[in-house]
C-alpha cells in the first residue's frame, strides 16, 4: 500500500477527510495542483480535516468488521422485505421478534398465494443464514480484538 511506502520512507502521511473539507469558492482553477495547493494550506493552517490510517496490522480485521457490516445491512434488508410482503398482502405489521421467530410451515398457513409465501420463506432462509455469518464472524473478531487504552 502506498501510505505504508510512504511511512516506510520516513514520509509523514495526512489522510485528508475529502467528505469533511468545503470547497474553496474563490479557485479559479480545479485541477490536480491547485488542489494540492489548496490542501497543503489547509494543513499548514492546521484546519485540515483528517481521516484515520489504520496500522498494517489491524487492516485484515477491519476488513472483517466491514463485511460484518454488510452482512448486518443485508439481514436488516430480508427483515424489512418480510416486513413488507406481510403489510402488502395481510395488512399486518410484524415486529422483528416476530419475523426472527417464524417458520417456513408457519408462513404458508398465513398466506392464501403460494408464490408470496415462498418469497417470504426466501427472505427468511437468507436472512437466517446471514444471521448464521454474523455470529461466526463476531467470534472471529472478538478472540482478536483488544480494548486500547485510548478507549478505557
Amino acid at each position: 500500500m502506498l501510505v505504508d511506502a510512504l511511512n516506510d520512507a520516513n514520509y509523514q502521511v495526512h489522510l485528508a477527510n475529502t467528505t469533511a473539507i468545503q470547497q474553496y469558492s474563490g479557485l479559479k482553477y480545479a485541477d490536480d495542483n491547485s488542489d494540492a495547493d489548496w490542501l497543503a494550506e489547509m494543513l499548514r493552517l492546521g484546519v485540515l480535516p483528517e481521516g484515520y490510517i489504520y496500522p498494517k496490522e489491524q487492516r485484515t480485521i477491519r476488513d472483517l468488521m466491514r463485511k460484518r457490516m454488510q452482512l448486518v445491512q443485508q439481514a436488516t434488508l430480508n427483515i424489512l422485505s418480510i416486513q413488507g410482503l406481510y403489510m402488502r398482502h395481510l395488512n399486518y405489521k410484524m415486529s422483528n421478534n416476530k419475523i426472527k421467530q417464524l417458520t417456513p410451515e408457519v408462513i404458508m398457513t398465513h398466506f392464501s398465494s403460494a408464490n408470496t409465501a415462498q418469497a417470504t420463506i426466501c427472505n427468511l432462509t437468507v436472512m437466517k443464514c446471514l444471521k448464521e455469518q454474523i455470529k461466526r464472524l463476531e467470534k472471529i473478531v472478538l478472540t482478536q480484538v483488544q480494548l486500547t487504552k485510548d478507549f478505557q
